[in-house]
Formats: structure tokens, C-alpha cells, sequence
């Protein structure tokens, strides 16, 4: 049995390991978010910032990261043609 591939449709790519290792934006993205309430959360027991002072700027930031990550610079399939 014989596949046709569509003309103009290439296989995506694979990545290669130098790629695998390298996070991504969006890996970023998903580390900052906890380490912002972590430090809110040092900020309280060591600083003796209010609970609500620390926990809404650790929000605010987040809401910034998230905002960022999915409304400034989306996420888009390979090979879409936008980056």
C-alpha cells in the first residue's frame, strides 16, 4: 500500500538532543509561577511581610507570566509559519 504525502505537507521535524535539553519559554513559564508563591511565602516568615501583601504580589505576578506566555507570545505549532 502506498502513502501520498499532500504536496507542500512536510513530516515535522524532530528535535534533536541539544534541543530536548534546552527548556522552553513556556518551561520557564511553568517554574517561575511557584517560585513567585515560594518567595511570598519566605518574604512572610523571614521578612515579616502580611500574608495578603506577599500572596497578591506573587499573584499579580503570575497573572503577568501567564498573560505573557499565552496573550503576547503564544504558543504555535511547528510549521505553522508564525513564530
Amino acid at each position: 500500500m502506498t502513502v501520498s504525502q499532500t504536496p507542500g505537507r512536510d513530516r515535522p521535524r524532530r528535535r534533536t538532543a541539544d534541543e530536548r535539553s534546552l527548556p522552553s519559554r513556556y518551561d520557564l513559564a511553568l517554574l517561575v509561577i511557584p517560585v513567585l508563591f515560594a518567595t511570598a511565602l519566605v518574604a512572610h516568615l523571614w521578612l515579616g511581610v502580611s500574608v495578603e501583601a506577599s500572596v497578591t504580589l506573587a499573584s499579580g505576578l503570575s497573572a503577568a507570566v501567564v498573560g505573557d506566555v499565552l496573550l503576547r507570545n503564544p504558543p504555535t505549532a511547528p510549521g505553522s509559519g508564525t513564530n
